[in-house]
Formats: structure tokens, sequence, C-alpha cells
């Protein structure tokens, strides 16, 4: 098995999926953790999720070019 260029070749749509049916099986687990987390709907993450991964850019020398399919890896969600 190649696994080289792994997360740049995962499908938007199918990476939405699966972090959607993940965040919805284990919701009810964090009240019970504890943790101070506060949720958000299933519609605002999936609309999250989609406005990060369809507007992923990155530069090389001195250009600008856009991800159009996979999972950036390392991409910076928040500059600062």
């Amino acid at each position: 098995m190649d696994v080289v260029s792994l997360y740049t070749n995962i499908p938007h749509q199918e990476a939405i999926l699966y972090i959607i049916e993940q965040y919805s099986e284990t919701l009810p687990l964090w009240d019970s953790n504890k943790l101070g987390i506060v949720s958000v709907d299933i519609n605002t993450l999936q609309n999250l999720l989609n406005l990060m991964l369809t507007n992923c850019t990155f530069e090389i020398n001195g250009s600008f070019f856009s991800q159009n399919y996979g999972t950036p890896m390392g991409h910076q969600l928040v500059s600062g």
C-alpha cells in the first residue's frame, strides 16, 4: 500500500461526512466528561468545514494557488 500524499487525496465531501458522523456519535459524551466545550449545531459545523476545505490556498515562490482537491497537510486555519 502506498500512503504517499494520503491527506492530499481525501475528497472534501467524504471528509466532511466522516467528521460530521464522528461528531454526532461523540456529542452525547461531551457532558459526561465535563470538558467545558460548547457544541455547535451540525449544519454550522458542516458549513464551516466546507468553507475551510474549499478555500485552502498556499504560496510557492511568491505565487498563490488554490487547492481544488484533497485535504491540505499543515494548513494554518488561523493566521496571526
